[in-house]
């Protein structure tokens, strides 16, 4: 086996003298999870292809006596699959647009929305409902584009960007930011190659037919978050307070998201 730089899997076998090549394996994260809301729905999962997302239903499964003595060596379901009383049904499938590679993506934590970042550094963000009809059994979805707008010229202290800055001002990753209240917007973090980090507030609510997206603040690298390679990776707090960048030169700066705009 043998895997190379371009993600390809390939199996040699020696006895007949063959070789297989399998489709690029995508880097990073590939498995994003919804809580469920309630008892009565499933929690939701979006798996990330080369250039498409799919997000599925998980299946339901039996219910178990947990009060049972020694259950786990007693039970027949030890060391097995837990069994489902409903298998897990596939909701939807996203194409990317002109079949780009995806970079990174990512979907709330209520599977209202989801976004991703292609190779060309275009952003596509999408607002999802998915409304259940009992007569026939099925999930229906219903998934909507939200317009987004680059918007990379102005930074927290208000100073324009370089025209040099400008081209490696290229996005690379995603991450929705926990809403802290259940309210009809989402905030969402945007990096970029270059080192820029911003955030912007999404409206999931039509108004006039039109969804919104508002970027609030942006950081720079140099003068904000003292980085000089630009940004490989970024992660959230699970509470939405604070997020971590890391440079290409393995620097991690910690970002307090309740002061953002204030020195770092």
């Amino acid at each position: 086996l043998s895997g190379g730089v371009d993600a390809d899997l390939c199996i040699n076998d020696t006895m007949s003298r063959t070789l297989t090549k399998h489709p690029p394996i995508p880097h990073g994260c590939n498995v994003v999870l919804a809580t469920a809301s309630s008892t009565l729905e499933r929690a939701k999962v979006a798996l990330r292809y080369d250039n498409r997302i799919e997000v599925w239903s998980l299946g339901d499964p039996i219910d178990l006596n947990t009060n049972v003595p020694n259950r786990q060596t007693g039970s027949s379901w030890a060391n097995s699959y837990l069994p489902l009383k409903k298998d897990a049904e596939k909701l939807l499938t996203l194409n990317s647009k002109d079949n780009m590679p995806i970079v990174t993506y990512d979907m709330t934590r209520d599977a209202s929305a989801l976004a991703y970042v292609t190779t060309d550094s275009c952003v596509r963000i999408f607002s999802m409902e998915f409304e259940a009809d009992n007569e026939r059994n099925v999930i229906l979805p219903k998934i909507s584009k939200i317009p987004f707008r680059k918007q990379n010229g102005y930074f927290s202290n208000g100073r324009e960007e370089s025209e040099e800055h400008l081209s490696l001002s290229r996005f690379n990753i995603v991450k929705f930011l926990p809403s802290q209240n259940h309210d009809s917007s989402v905030k969402l973090l945007l990096s970029t190659i270059g080192g820029t980090l911003q955030c912007y507030t999404i409206s999931l609510e039509k108004h006039n037919e039109t969804l919104d997206t508002k970027m609030i603040w942006s950081l720079s690298p140099a003068e904000n978050l003292y980085i000089q390679s630009g940004i490989s990776h970024l992660e959230v707090h699970p509470g939405g307070i604070a997020c971590a960048v890391a440079d290409f030169d393995g620097n991690v700066r910690l970002i307090d998201l309740r002061k953002t705009g204030d020195e770092q």
